[in-house]
């Protein structure tokens, strides 16, 4: 596999949170994990090129940022989001 490029990420905090509404019948636990970039596109851009997909297009989160989900080349599932205010 070759050497894939790394997107730049942004400084965050991280966190935990439960599901609002119960998962649907046959969906076991799991994790969704967020990782907050700087440039959305670019980390997209970079995503295929190291030869993950795209699951879920990027789209806007109105007052929250752009999310994507994505996955990588052995089909772990990923989200990214680039989030509309900055983080210190």
């Amino acid at each position: 596999m070759s050497r894939m490029r790394r997107p730049s990420i942004a400084p965050c905090s991280a966190g935990i949170t439960g599901r609002r509404t119960p998962a649907p019948a046959g969906i076991p636990n799991h994790w969704k994990v967020y990782f907050a970039v700087n440039d959305a596109a670019e980390s997209i851009e970079v995503t295929r090129a190291g030869g993950g997909t795209v699951l879920r297009e990027a789209r806007e989160a109105e007052g929250v940022g752009v999310i994507a989900s994505l996955a990588d080349p052995y089909g772990a599932p990923f989200f990214i989001i680039q989030l509309a205010l900055e983080i210190d």
